[in-house]
């Protein structure tokens, strides 16, 4: 297959990419960058370990998304005053749907239920002291 630019032509660092994310590209270029780098010296045991490595750092920072959380002022924030914190429930880059395609699932969760909450709360509170 042709790449464009071709395995051969690009740098060590990028065929380490190439052979550390296998799943991003197709077997063919996965071997073709293994064999261009153990023509440039790096050998297949060097190139598993740097796969590990990269295997092992992605699952860290996908943990570390995983369990990410909002400060506590920034909940009681969300919660107390949400009609100033609901542009955060459809801001394209902040988004809880955006928050959940990037693996921050607790965020999420919690910018759903303080908004959701604080809503409940002050329509409760209108509906009180109004009628």
């Amino acid at each position: 297959m042709n790449y464009n630019p071709s395995i051969a032509s690009r740098s060590t660092d990028e065929l380490l990419e190439i052979v550390s994310n296998i799943e991003d590209w197709n077997e063919d270029a996965v071997l073709v960058a293994q064999d261009e780098l153990i023509k440039r010296g790096i050998k297949s045991d060097k190139q598993s370990f740097l796969k590990d490595i990269t295997t092992k750092a992605k699952t860290k920072k996908s943990s570390i998304k995983e369990n990410a959380s909002y400060p506590h002022w920034y909940l009681l924030f969300m919660f107390l005053l949400p009609f100033l914190a609901f542009r955060h429930f459809f801001d394209n880059n902040d988004s809880v749907i955006e928050l959940e395609n990037e693996g921050y699932y607790r965020k999420a969760k919690q910018r759903f239920f303080c908004l959701l909450g604080g809503f409940i709360m002050w329509v409760l509170i209108i509906k009180f002291f109004l009628f």
